[in-house]
C-alpha cells in the first residue's frame, strides 16, 4: 500500500500505514509501530496482543516475521506484548539503559504522579482508564531485554 506525503493509507481494521512500510497499531489512546523491511518487521513498543494479532493478521503476514522490540520506555502500554514475542517467537527486546531495570522487572512501573488523579477529573480521562484496562493495561509484564 503506497502513501503520498501528508496522507495515511487505512485497511479496514483501523491499522493505518503512516509512511511506506510503517504502520500504525491500537487505538485512540494507545498506539506503538511496525516497520517492516524485506518482509521482516521491527515492532516500536509492543502495545497489547489483541492489536497486534489484528494488524498481524491484516498484513498477511505472521508473528514470527517480527524480528525485534524496540521500547521507548517502561510504561506498560509500550513494554505491553515484548515478553510474550521474546518466548514464543524469539524476537530480540531492546531498550534503553535508563529503563532496562524498570523494563526488567527489577523495580515496579509506574505512571508519572498525579497521572491517574488528573485523569479521573475529565470524561475523556476516566475513558482512557477504563479502555487501557480493558485492553490488557492492568497488569504490567516485565520483559527479559538488553541495551542496543
Amino acid at each position: 500500500m503506497t502513501t503520498t506525503a501528508g496522507h495515511q493509507s487505512k485497511h479496514p481494521d483501523g491499522l493505518s500505514e503512516v509512511a511506506e512500510g510503517v504502520y500504525r497499531l491500537g487505538t485512540k489512546w494507545l498506539n506503538f509501530y511496525l516497520v517492516e523491511e524485506d518482509g521482516e518487521f521491527t515492532l516500536i513498543d509492543a502495545g497489547y496482543w489483541r492489536h497486534l494479532t489484528e494488524a498481524v493478521d491484516s498484513l498477511g503476514t505472521s508473528l514470527n516475521a517480527i524480528r525485534a522490540v524496540i521500547l521507548t520506555h517502561h510504561h506498560v502500554d509500550h513494554v505491553g506484548t515484548a515478553q510474550r514475542l521474546r518466548s514464543t517467537v524469539g524476537a530480540r527486546v531492546f531498550v534503553g539503559e535508563g529503563d532496562l531495570w524498570i523494563v526488567g522487572g527489577k523495580y515496579k512501573s509506574h505512571a508519572n504522579p498525579g497521572f491517574y488523579r488528573q485523569a479521573s477529573l475529565t470524561p475523556s480521562g476516566l475513558r482512557f482508564i477504563a479502555h487501557s484496562a480493558v485492553a490488557g493495561g492492568g497488569k504490567y509484564r516485565p520483559a527479559e531485554a538488553s541495551k542496543p
